[in-house]
């Protein structure tokens, strides 16, 4: 995706590159900036320094140039979120430069974003999901066995003439094929999901989501609520517990993460009034047994 400079509006994607650790305790390192260098040799690439970049300044892109093709956003830091970008692909963006008019860049020249981070985007509507496409990269060079010990040289900067055209030739077929289909695989992974949901609620909501919220059955809100409570220890009134509207705000990100139905108006009845229940279900058909 990154390689070809055909640009469809309508299906533009922020690549997201992160590594398989738990989001808790990102190790960094994994090579994600290894995988960008290697697109470096076939695309004009800007990078930008993701610790220090704010999305609110007027001059966070000013080093993006006509020539960009690629924006690869480097070690994002905690907290970014991804909702300021969308425009710029759909719409087009001015880029600010200091003592100089602004440049606009129509959405057909708006260069494609790759980001690298150690730690959660968070983002879990259907809009992001059909924004962003997560990828994880897995430790398997360590301070003590590196590509030189493998290889005998180093990437890219050891290569010879024989070694590169092996290269550009891999490089040119990723692109045919992704050219012969033109869309970016499905991509799940058990890891992804915990860290999106972990990032937007927290690890013991998490914990208790995948083991006490059953499926298929009405649970009075209340009650889940109040399980909630019992399973983590946590205090109502204590600092950093969800009330009872952020636990039903984590409860509709667990189920959108997960691709699961939340029936918003499930409900039963307690005697002449009528209860309301947290309901929920692998799909949407309805031919599942509602355990009332």
């Amino acid at each position: 995706y990154m390689l070809h400079t055909y640009q469809n509006i309508g299906k533009k994607k922020i690549i997201i590159i992160t590594e398989t650790s738990d989001g808790v305790h990102p190790e960094g390192d994994t090579g994600k900036g290894v995988l960008m260098q290697g697109v470096r040799h076939f695309r004009n690439v800007t990078i930008i320094d993701g610790k220090h970049f704010d999305p609110k300044s007027q001059f966070c892109f000013a080093d993006i140039t006509e020539q960009t093709q690629i924006v690869f956003l480097n070690d994002a830091k905690k907290g970014l979120v991804l909702e300021p970008f969308y425009n710029i692909g759909a719409e087009g963006f001015f880029v600010e430069r200091k003592y100089q008019q602004k440049v606009f860049f129509p959405s057909k020249n708006v260069p494609k974003l790759c980001i690298s981070t150690n730690h959660t985007i968070v983002g879990t509507s259907s809009s992001d999901k059909t924004r962003r496409f997560d990828m994880e990269i897995t430790r398997y060079y360590t301070p003590e066995f590196s590509p030189r010990d493998e290889f005998g040289r180093w990437l890219f900067e050891d290569w010879d003439d024989a070694e590169w055209n092996t290269y550009d030739n891999v490089m040119v077929h990723c692109t045919q094929e992704f050219l012969t289909d033109g869309k970016i695989p499905k991509y799940e992974s058990k890891s992804l999901i915990n860290k999106q949901v972990t990032g937007a609620t927290s690890p013991e909501f998490w914990e208790f989501a995948e083991t006490e919220i059953p499926r298929n059955t009405k649970v009075p809100r209340t009650t889940l609520y109040e399980n909630f409570l019992e399973y983590t220890g946590l205090h109502p009134r204590e600092y950093g517990t969800p009330n009872a509207v952020k636990f039903g705000v984590w409860i509709k990100t667990y189920c959108n993460v997960k691709n699961l139905v939340l029936h918003n108006n499930a409900t039963i009845r307690d005697g002449i009034k009528k209860v309301r229940c947290y309901l929920i279900t692998d799909d949407d058909t309805h031919k599942q047994q509602i355990v009332f």
